[in-house]
């Protein structure tokens, strides 16, 4: 989530348009105020908080311990023999290339699986 703050200290170059209600208005102003933020910075802050737990609620789920110890298995496993994938692998890629397309992914440890590289998913055990 280091994204966003990096983001915000850069020159804010694109619009985001609104139509409120009075209300809403004065409200968001409130809160602004008594943070003693613009209205625009609030706003930003907390539409960004929200998008990104929208996400992150989409790659976290919670396992119980036998659930956790099953998918920890699948995901130590080898993989099954894929001709298809493996001939798919052998080509180089035409606009990049993988230092190493074959190097494991890291764990953190067996139940939260979350690296800076590749937070595809993070799981827990209950």
């Amino acid at each position: 989530m280091g994204t966003v703050a990096a983001e915000s200290s850069r020159l804010r170059a694109e619009n985001i348009n609104l139509r409120v209600t009075r209300s809403q208005k004065a409200l968001i102003d409130r809160a602004a105020e008594a943070q003693g933020r613009s209205r625009s910075d609030f706003m930003l802050d907390a539409a960004c908080r929200e998008a990104e737990s929208v996400l992150l609620d989409r790659r976290y789920f919670n396992l119980n311990d036998e659930a956790c110890r099953r998918f920890t298995a699948m995901l130590d496993a080898p993989p099954k023999s894929n001709s298809r994938l493996a001939r798919l692998l052998s080509r180089k890629a035409k606009s990049f290339s993988f230092t190493d397309a074959r190097e494991p992914a890291m764990r953190s440890d067996v139940c939260s699986a979350s690296t800076a590289t590749q937070p595809a998913f993070v799981f827990a055990s209950l």
